[in-house]
């Protein structure tokens, strides 16, 4: 077994030598890391093409990016439309954008579902312990250690409709453009929905509460995306009741 902290750069071995590697296309592994029994890239996904090459709608205002949510439109951002900040945070979807039958995730990556970061969570911890254990060095507020070069930085998400926070920061909450948390937390897709309510889709949230969670978010909400491989067996480990799993969750 490959320890926990080496990042992945063995992996493509691993593919090689797989049954599940599609021929039309090579599975390329680059910016991954192993967390016990998961791989996951090491950055957010950066994308704005489906894997068909269909570009996916570009929604910087809120009219542009309320519109597209209400009409179940696939759609990607910056936070605070800012290109620089998305050159290194990556890129902010909706829910259907992340669930589109074109492929938004790499071939051979998918994007998790609410299993998968359950799993993680079971294996890392739940609380600010194992928040720490992901978060970037230099997201100091939360004491992050990075042990396993996943790199979550604290850059936000956007709001369909909007917050009740009040504040002078626009990095923090923009109220004309509802982007929000830049520097006190940041929230990942998932492609799963909650059993008991089909309009709410699943996030997973890193941030200064004293744990992380799995997390309902309206599908016109704008989180980013990080992949976990697809065909790696061992991230099929259960470690947890999949009957209470499945009265509480829907997978795609």
């Amino acid at each position: 077994m490959l320890p926990n902290k080496r990042i992945i750069s063995c992996a493509i071995l691993l593919l090689l030598f797989s049954g599940s590697v599609c021929a039309q296309s090579p599975i390329i592994i680059k910016d991954a890391v192993r967390i016990n029994n998961q791989i996951w890239m090491s950055k957010n996904l950066d994308v704005t093409t489906f894997q068909n090459g269909d570009t996916i709608l570009h929604a910087p205002s809120l009219e542009a990016w309320v519109t597209a949510g209400k009409n179940g439109i696939p759609a990607w951002c910056y936070y605070n439309n800012n290109i620089e900040i998305g050159k290194q945070a990556g890129v902010i979807y909706n829910w259907y954008a992340v669930t589109d039958k074109r492929g938004l995730a790499p071939n051979g990556w998918r994007v998790p579902t609410a299993k998968d970061i359950i799993i993680l969570l079971d294996s890392i911890g739940t609380d600010w312990r194992g928040m720490a254990k992901l978060a970037s060095k230099d997201w100091t507020r939360l004491g992050g250690k990075d042990v396993y070069g996943f790199k979550a930085e604290p850059t936000g998400m956007r709001y369909a409709n909007g917050s009740t926070i009040i504040t002078n920061d626009t990095l923090i909450y923009n109220p004309r453009t509802h982007f929000l948390g830049f520097g006190s937390g940041v929230g990942y897709w998932t492609t799963s929905l909650f059993k008991w309510d089909l309009n709410t889709g699943c996030g997973f949230l890193l941030n200064l509460e004293p744990y992380a969670y799995v997390f309902g978010l309206e599908k016109e909400d704008g989180l980013y995306v990080r992949c976990i491989l697809e065909d790696f067996n061992e991230s099929r480990t259960k470690s947890h009741d999949d009957k209470e799993y499945k009265s509480r969750f829907i997978d795609p």
